[in-house]
């Protein structure tokens, strides 16, 4: 029996960076809408990585004044399925993601000495917080998923679903603000950036990562780069501005590989 599909919504925007109306396509929109089968794998990265699975993505486009590549229009309906999204995917390969993690926190540590209050962005199960508790932050996390906060919270740890612009943190709140694979999802970077800004004191350190050009392919999805869940695709070159423009001060940039999932 042929599965019923979903028309997803979608609202037409500048680039997200710059603001100038101007692009060039790189990839239309997927022509057929995705059934709502095809929306929980979207979600999980376990679905998409099974032979024959077919991703569904909007159309993207290049900024002809700044180079963004981002999705145009944007997909308007992300946060209901972050809401309701399950992902044992993620438990399963918990061993290569702690020890990113890890290794990630003694570089962390190198360049931030003050272990004061730590805030991470889409905190998932808590692992991240995990090793961050046992370093000596005091830790906390805010996520979309509440399957994902339940296990966060059996952890012990103080997490919220809430989106971070609905959080209201008063200034200079944290020492240390982690965002692993986060900013890619956001409809608005700059503004999202913005208020990670606000809300990080005059001598914290902000920690993002981001996945650059065809390793999240080769390595997670296996197959299309292009998806709907992501609504920019950085360079090194157009991060660097975006953290420009939002006020932040670089340290240190470069590659960083995951341990195998």
């Amino acid at each position: 029996m042929p599965k019923e599909s979903i028309r997803l919504k979608f609202r037409d925007l500048d680039c997200t960076l710059c603001g100038s109306c101007g692009y060039t396509v790189l990839r239309k929109k997927t022509e057929r809408e995705p059934t709502e089968e095809d929306i929980k794998a979207m979600f999980s990265y376990e679905e998409l990585s099974l032979p024959g699975r077919k991703n569904y993505c909007g159309q993207i486009v290049r900024c002809a004044q700044c180079g963004l590549v981002y999705m145009n229009p944007q997909f308007a309906g992300m946060d209901r399925h972050y809401e309701d999204a399950v992902d044992d995917f993620y438990l399963s390969t918990a061993s290569g993601r702690i020890a990113t993690f890890e290794r990630d926190m003694r570089i962390i540590n190198r360049l931030q000495k003050k272990k004061g209050r730590m805030l991470d962005i889409a905190c998932s199960t808590g692992m991240l917080l995990d090793i961050g508790r046992k370093e000596g932050w005091k830790v906390e996390g805010i996520e979309l998923s509440q399957w994902a906060v339940d296990l966060a919270r059996k952890r012990g740890h103080k997490v919220q679903t809430k989106k971070l612009e609905d959080m209201h943190f008063k200034e200079n709140s944290f020492d240390l603000i982690t965002m692993f694979g986060i900013i890619e999802h956001v409809p608005d970077p700059l503004a999202f950036l913005g208020e990670v800004k606000r809300i990080i004191a005059p001598d914290g350190l902000v920690v993002i990562t981001i996945p650059i050009g065809n390793a999240f392919k080769e390595k997670v999805m296996k197959k299309d780069y292009y998806c709907l869940q992501h609504l920019t695709y950085y360079t090194p070159q157009t991060f660097r501005m975006a953290l420009l423009k939002a006020g932040f001060d670089i340290i240190r940039e470069g590659l960083s590989e995951k341990y195998k999932l």
